[in-house]
């Protein structure tokens, strides 16, 4: 573990999952919190949060705009603001200061030219930097996923429900089914989209509903599915005779018939944890932004080509 190290840390957006984000990071020692949200309420829920915490000798700094910083050095940035705004932000870090690390939030992007200049940029200004689809970090799926590699079988996943914003939460299945396959070609195979385009839980952003179905070169399959009537969540791995059913909300797992039972760590867990690999240089179980990018891609081109937009409002 990383201790008694000063690490500057540069946290933009402030709401609901940057907020996780910060709640973890404050469990480190001897760093400097830097915020930025234009939302003052954001700002003064973390700096409560901050003077009732146990912090051991961590500085906390909050800015309601990037121009008002003086630090020009970060070890490690996170962008957790909506997509709309994310590539300009990120953009503008990468000229004002130095920056060692980036976890950008996910959907990351919605425009394709946008992934293409952050790939040269990271690569100008030589920043490592992850995607957030957390689930490759829980010893559940790291657990499946050895199951699957020692059956050497194809696998099947499925996962239907109602209303869990398809429009921004497939990148995580995706993602998912990346890890556990041990592949990065992944290809749609069956589209079959409502024939409009919906309003989505947030504000000014877009969803949809329909089911969706990927491939990679071994043949395993990942099918996924939004209604819009209420119907139970269903969460399941088939790998030829056995049947993995996944419940997120327990941390329970049914192999068959057998129940197995695994800690699942919040975000307000897991940001310390990375942060704690990025610092000490160990290996990230996080996919890169330039394997996210490809995932990111191909979302964007099914959406894109399936209603005939340029663009799709996404975060």
């Amino acid at each position: 573990m990383v201790r008694n190290i000063k690490k500057k840390i540069l946290v933009i957006g402030i709401g609901s999952i940057g907020f996780r984000h910060c709640e973890s990071l404050l469990n480190l020692s001897e760093i400097e919190l830097h915020l930025v949200d234009i939302n003052k309420k954001n700002i003064n829920k973390l700096l409560i949060f901050f003077r009732k915490s146990k912090s051991k000798n961590n500085k906390l700094f909050s800015y309601p705009a990037l121009f008002d910083i003086k630090e020009l050095k970060f070890d490690l940035a996170i962008i957790s603001t909506n997509a709309d705004v994310r590539f300009a932000i990120f953009e503008e870090i990468s000229k004002k200061f130095k920056i060692k690390n980036i976890l950008f939030e996910k959907f990351v992007f919605t425009n394709k030219v946008e992934f293409t200049r952050t790939s040269q940029i990271l690569k100008k200004k030589n920043i490592k930097a992850w995607v957030n689809c957390p689930r490759r970090m829980q010893s559940m799926y790291v657990f499946i996923k050895n199951f699957i590699k020692i059956r050497k079988n194809k696998f099947h996943l499925s996962y239907s429900g109602s209303n869990w914003q398809m429009s921004s939460n497939i990148i995580h299945f995706i993602d998912l089914f990346s890890f556990l396959s041990s592949s990065e070609k992944i290809k749609s195979s069956e589209i079959k989209l409502a024939n409009s385009i919906f309003k989505s839980k947030r504000k000014n952003f877009q969803d949809f509903f329909g089911e969706l179905n990927f491939s990679n070169e071994k043949g395993d399959i990942l099918q996924v599915a939004n209604y819009k009537k209420k119907i139970p969540t269903k969460f399941i791995i088939k790998c030829n005779k056995d049947q993995i059913v996944i419940d997120e909300n327990s941390g329970f797992i049914r192999i068959n018939e057998k129940l197995k039972k695994f800690p699942l760590l919040k975000q307000s867990q897991l940001s310390e944890i990375f942060a704690i690999k990025v610092f000490g240089k160990k290996k990230i179980l996080l996919s890169t932004f330039d394997k996210s990018k490809f995932y990111h891609l191909l979302i964007l081109n099914i959406f894109q080509k399936f209603y005939k937009k340029k663009s799709i409002n996404i975060t």
